[in-house]
């Protein structure tokens, strides 16, 4: 009898003991590694919003992704694929919302919608081509809102006049979409540097969507295309491509026309594998990073998402087709070639 009484202190002992270790070590892991013992119970909700595909809110995502603690967050991504009813249905739903601690949202078109909606949920913003001119940045040191985001002050501004300080032509044309802000922004931006640098701008507008925002069929936006840019190009032997989807999915009927006529193309470097000559691009990554470090600040920190910066330093770096610029017999002078970042000699 007291044997038994012996063995059942002595399991009891034992089971204290190991109950105590265990507190122990859960502690420590507490502790030490915070985001381990509560990565389930304190993530965060953030919804990512764009109206439509396009590489460059690919590249900014993949540097916010790889620049965050991702046990931190439960992130859901929504894509218009270019329907805009769709978009406009979509952030009526989030009007008021309790489900996402954040938005980001990537493009200037889903970023207007769901600022214009909601105002209580912390949003930020990037891959806008214009957003001093499309209305919704007034004040780049800060918004004094519920947004925020990481962008390039003039943008299109600043990036042709890098590109004319090497390359001194006198004029240059441009095809925009009617109105699309970050289109109808651009071509104010380059009217302006135009206007500065002393060059003449040929530019002319095409609709790609009907009364109701349908996007029309593509063979009649690459028709409207190929008119604009064979008028224009009698006027001028240097032609500047706007950051576009619908431009991106008919650069040929663009570059038709440049090789025949030995035009001079130059755009954003997503155009470069298609064929354009000169691609200039700005720290798309680096707008990531900063969307990350603004989302910690915000979400964890308790950071007013009204009182930061929204504009970052650019970085241009020029992308040059080598191929291309055979086709057109461009011979760039040593200027330009200094300061080039990526020659591309095998692209179309």
């Amino acid at each position: 009898m007291k044997c038994q009484t012996k063995i059942t202190i002595m399991r009891t002992l034992i089971c204290i003991l190991v109950a105590t270790i265990l507190v122990i070590i859960s502690c420590f892991v507490g502790i030490c590694f915070p985001n381990i013992s509560h990565a389930y119970s304190e993530s965060k909700q953030i919804l990512v919003i764009q109206h439509q595909k396009l590489i460059t809110y690919d590249q900014i995502f993949t540097g916010f992704l790889a620049s965050i603690d991702k046990q931190k967050y439960i992130i859901t991504k929504y894509n218009a694929h270019g329907n805009l009813n769709a978009l406009d249905i979509f952030t009526d739903s989030l009007i008021n919302q309790t489900d996402y601690d954040l938005i980001i949202s990537l493009g200037t078109l889903g970023t207007k919608n769901i600022i214009k909606k909601e105002k209580n949920t912390p949003i930020l913003f990037s891959g806008l081509s214009s957003p001093e001119y499309s209305g919704l940045i007034n004040n780049w040191d800060q918004s004094s809102s519920n947004y925020s985001g990481a962008e390039i002050r003039n943008q299109t501004y600043n990036s042709l006049k890098y590109i004319h300080n090497l390359i001194n032509f006198d004029s240059i044309g441009f095809v925009y979409l009617i109105g699309d802000p970050s289109h109808e922004g651009c071509l104010a931006e380059i009217k302006q540097i135009g206007h500065e640098a002393g060059f003449f701008v040929y530019a002319s507008g095409i609709y790609n969507r009907d009364v109701h925002g349908k996007k029309l069929p593509n063979e009649i936006i690459s028709k409207c295309i190929k008119n604009k840019v064979e008028c224009i190009t009698n006027k001028t032997n240097t032609f500047y491509v706007n950051l576009s989807r619908t431009f991106l999915d008919n650069f040929k009927s663009f570059n038709n026309i440049f090789i025949k006529k030995n035009i001079l193309s130059i755009g954003n470097n997503i155009y470069i594998e298609k064929g354009l000559v000169i691609g200039i691009s700005s720290n798309v990554y680096e707008k990531g990073k900063i969307l990350a470090d603004y989302t910690e600040k915000i979400l964890f920190k308790n950071i007013d998402i009204g009182s930061l910066r929204m504009d970052i330093i650019p970085k241009f770096e020029i992308e040059y087709n080598m191929k291309s610029a055979k086709k057109i017999t461009f011979n760039p002078n040593i200027h330009f070639m200094l300061n080039v970042t990526n020659i591309q000699t095998e692209l179309n």
